[in-house]
């Protein structure tokens, strides 16, 4: 479901969960799948999330609780994240028929899409680093994969790898085969784009989204972050440069080195991303693949001689 599907939603039962009574409710455009509103009760402002099935992310009471359970896990080692209020009952998760709501603490802060300077990059790669030392440090339950499975066979998997544009991409991924089966997984966050980061000023002040947290590791989060970017965003509102991917790692390094054997594991996530979102713009955006390979070119560059 989009967020033009969320009128079918019962918004003001919900509240009546948490509140007696409330201020306007104004939908926020944020993401594919999720529907968001800000809202005041009290002198207090909200976010409401309403969850609703998908195809690929399991909705239950259960694995909702799972994942407010790692987002207080990992702000409890300091980073930024909504902080989930309880409703009458006590409970976290607030069930419909068909949905589950949640309603946070509101974080002051504004997306800096359109306006993305080398520092928004460089606050990225320090919030990254952190997430992943903690991840490995403090070893979260994390038993969620990528539609069951590790990336690599999930994106190996798909029907149409016979496509002709594909065939290069697809035989230099699966050179990756013995590094990708013997990377140590962890908890991952799984969704880092600079529409799941609020700022302000030029400091990263939240961290949302923790729907597609699973297990990964470092890399893999790196390589989906820069490659998910160039294939879903558009051009107007993010843009990439040298300037901006070396501030990114800079910070990283500083608050998390990479060895070299994690720089070429690096290097094979880019590659299994780069098919994957070759693979998904043949099917929904055909138009868009000059553009896209054309960028990956320049991040292949920036990144080798950024990490080597």
């Amino acid at each position: 479901m989009g967020q033009k599907s969320c009128e079918k939603f019962p918004i003001e039962p919900i509240l009546k969960e948490y509140f007696d009574s409330w201020s306007p409710i104004f939908p926020v455009d944020a993401g594919l799948v999720n529907c968001v509103y800000t809202f005041e009760a009290g002198e207090e402002k909200y976010v409401l999330r309403v969850y609703a099935p998908t195809a690929y992310i399991e909705r239950s009471k259960d694995s909702l609780l799972a994942e407010l359970d790692v987002m207080a896990l990992f702000g409890s080692t300091g980073v930024p994240v909504q902080e989930p209020i309880p409703n009458r009952s006590g409970e976290l998760v607030t069930a419909g028929q068909g949905y589950f709501a949640i309603v946070f603490q509101y974080i002051e802060g504004t997306h800096a899409y359109g306006a993305l300077l080398p520092v928004h990059f460089r606050e990225m790669g320090g919030l990254m680093a952190d997430m992943h030392r903690a991840a490995i440090e403090l070893r979260p339950a994390c038993e969620k994969k990528w539609d069951g499975k590790d990336f690599w066979e999930y994106v190996w998997g798909l029907g149409d790898l016979e496509r002709d544009d594909l065939g290069e991409l697809l035989l230099a991924s699966k050179k990756d085969k013995e590094i990708l089966e013997t990377a140590n997984h962890y908890c991952i966050h799984g969704d880092f784009h600079f529409g799941n980061v609020l700022f302000k000023g030029n400091t990263l002040a939240a961290l949302l989204d923790f729907d597609n947290y699973r297990l990964g590791d470092a890399a893999d989060d790196i390589a989906r972050f820069f490659v998910a970017e160039l294939s879903y965003a558009e051009p107007n509102v993010y843009s990439q440069s040298q300037g901006k991917i070396q501030a990114f790692f800079e910070e990283y390094q500083i608050h998390r080195p990479m060895d070299p054997a994690e720089v070429q594991l690096l290097f094979a996530y880019l590659r299994l991303h780069e098919l994957y979102q070759t693979i998904r713009l043949g099917h929904e955006k055909p138009e868009k693949l000059p553009y896209f390979h054309e960028q990956m070119h320049d991040l292949w560059e920036w990144v080798k001689e950024i990490c080597h």
